[in-house]
């Protein structure tokens, strides 16, 4: 997964300054950390400092999909970020993520149909609805404006 230059920056100046083991986040020993003892010496002890509690690792990959839907990236690129096996996962779990989605949709189609509405009327022409497939659909009026 790409990382933004932030954070990337932010890892490569953590590994400057405990670097010299082939982990990331280890013990002030530059040992393995294992998880329990992570939890009890550093996440809960960072997450009461912050006034936090109760915050579990977990809920940062729901704060990670939210901050992403509010960034408006696309829903299966945060399905692939936050591991789903596929975007309807993601939309059980996180649908409410995405209220404006609908009317963001709306606002774009409105776009694209404004950019290329055509100065004549509307007519019926066939044109291709899915190009694996090869079925054709008839749609009133898209070929002016779409290019179909």
């Amino acid at each position: 997964m790409t990382l933004p230059p932030s954070v990337l920056a932010e890892v490569r100046l953590h590994v400057t300054r405990h670097g010299g083991t082939d982990y990331v986040f280890t013990t002030p020993n530059h040992e393995l950390r294992h998880v329990e003892e992570w939890r009890a010496n550093v996440w809960r002890p960072a997450v009461a400092a912050a006034g936090l509690a109760p915050l579990r690792p977990h809920d940062l990959k729901h704060t990670g999909a939210a901050l992403l839907a509010a960034a408006g990236v696309d829903q299966m690129e945060i399905a692939r970020r936050v591991g789903h096996s596929s975007v309807a996962f993601t939309l059980d779990r996180c649908g409410h993520l995405f209220p404006a989605a609908d009317t963001m949709a709306a606002t774009k189609l409105g776009g694209v149909r404004l950019a290329r509405r055509p100065s004549f009327g509307c007519s019926v022409v066939l044109s291709r609805c899915c190009a694996t497939s090869g079925r054709l659909v008839r749609h009133s009026g898209w070929r002016e404006w779409m290019d179909i």
